[in-house]
């Protein structure tokens, strides 16, 4: 049934309340979990992103409705797309998509050479193992270089940020193999400090987007491809310095020029099943947003993007599922991230699962994606630097903030551990479920 199904996802529970300390990424068998109650929802307003101005034809009867997932669904567009098309959604996960991509995408990692999370090693991510078994491919997004540069590219910006040698290797045992690399910190020992970090990575067997020799190659994507589907991964920032931004004869990280981002999503549409836009942007600390955001993020949806990622504010930020569009993630907060602040301590990991339907649905759509979340406290002070998943009366008061202030809808569904299934956030949020977990009674 897919991520939200009960058969595939009890592999994430499993991992999930099963012991963190295992040193290579196993998924446990299925049929363990077979009586968990676990429910799809729909997010109201949802529609179709029908990008195409000429639906597929309907070759056969699409299957009834079931209470639908958090989806999104669109068909390949024409290049340039057209204006989209309002339709509502009709899709039967469990038979459209039976051989779905699972990606999981989360924030900033850094870890520095000198701190006590580099002398924690392999074990630095033995909390994330677990979540991190589930997904067919984890993308984080890299700070820093790995390279034995001394002079700083930018001495006027207050940080510039080295990773630990081996880094690379404390991410690939955990199962992270895929990096978006346009950030603040790429370029900070210039393209040398670049260029080494560069050639780690492909030492590594990982591969990366978001930093080139010029724009075009800095622009260029990742790739994720299972089950004959191809997923590409664009990574852009809009942080500065701007001394870092590639140009057309200049190295660099890429910055999301509106005319060049969109041929990129343009360029590769024919040959991607989904495209997907990671931004490093918005204000450090702040879950608000700044105004070129959704600006930013309306360029990538409107030229053919299907999904919007973001992070650099080190915690949570807003979510918006667009109906005509598709999904902005703004920020997923850190993943691993070695400095001591303390407004730091949520954060996100969102899980997807991608899939391509051989026959059309009623409205015409081949191509479907839906998410669930999963709350991580990345607050260094408490965690020792090992980031984990929350448990239910961690993350309820974050849930309570983010839903009140507007940032997360009560539909958006998340998985907390050591609970019997996913719920959407207005079903956690329940005054007797808060009383129960935080010790209350509900008169």
């Amino acid at each position: 049934m897919g991520l939200l199904g009960i058969q595939p996802f009890c592999l994430t529970i499993i991992c999930l309340t099963s012991a963190v300390a295992v040193a290579d990424v196993r998924r446990a068998e299925p049929s363990a979990l077979a009586n968990l109650n676990i429910r799809h929802h729909l997010i109201p307003g949802l529609k179709l992103n029908a990008k195409s101005s000429k639906a597929l034809p309907n070759k056969a009867t699409a299957p009834a409705p079931q209470s639908a997932a958090t989806a999104v669904q669109n068909q390949r567009p024409a290049v340039p797309p057209p204006p989209p098309v309002r339709r509502s959604s009709s899709v039967s996960w469990q038979a459209a998509c039976r051989e779905p991509v699972r990606v999981s995408f989360f924030g900033d990692y850094w870890v520095a050479p000198n701190s006590p999370a580099a002398d924690m090693k392999h074990s630095l991510l033995d909390n994330l193992r677990p979540l991190l078994g589930w997904a067919d491919f984890n993308v984080v997004n890299f700070e820093g270089s790995i390279t034995n540069a001394k002079k700083r590219a930018f001495p006027a910006f207050p940080f510039a940020l080295k990773q630990a040698s081996d880094s690379l290797k404390w991410l690939s045992s955990a199962g992270v193999n895929h990096l978006t690399r346009a950030n603040n910190h790429a370029m900070d020992f210039g393209w040398e400090g670049a260029e080494e970090t560069s050639a780690a990575i492909k030492a590594a067997s990982m591969k990366f987007s978001g930093i080139g020799s010029d724009l075009k190659s800095a622009l260029k994507p990742m790739w994720l491809e299972k089950n004959g589907m191809k997923i590409a991964v664009v990574s852009v920032t809009t942080t500065y310095p701007a001394e870092a931004w590639a140009a057309d004869k200049k190295p660099g990280v890429a910055f999301p020029r509106a005319d060049a981002l969109r041929k990129t999503i343009q360029g590769v549409r024919d040959e991607a099943d989904f495209v997907v836009v990671a931004f490093h942007w918005g204000e450090e600390l702040k879950p608000t947003l700044r105004d070129h955001q959704p600006q930013h993020a309306k360029v990538a949806l409107d030229a053919g993007a299907d999904l919007v990622v973001g992070h650099h504010a080190h915690v949570a930020q807003k979510i918006d599922v667009e109906p005509e569009n598709g999904m902005i993630v703004y920020g997923l907060g850190n993943f691993i991230f070695t400095s001591l602040s303390r407004d730091a301590k949520f954060g996100l990991g969102s899980h997807f699962e991608f899939c391509r339907a051989d026959v059309p649905d009623a409205e015409g759509a081949t191509h479907h994606f839906k998410m669930v979340l999963t709350p991580l406290l990345t607050y260094n002070r408490s965690t020792g630097y090992r980031s984990r998943m929350m448990n239910l009366g961690e993350f309820l008061p974050f849930a309570r903030e983010y839903v009140r202030k507007g940032y997360f809808s009560p539909e958006l569904e998340f998985f907390v551990p050591g609970e019997d299934r996913v719920k959407t956030l207005g079903e956690w949020l329940q005054p007797r479920e808060q009383a129960s977990k935080e010790g209350r009674e509900v008169r």
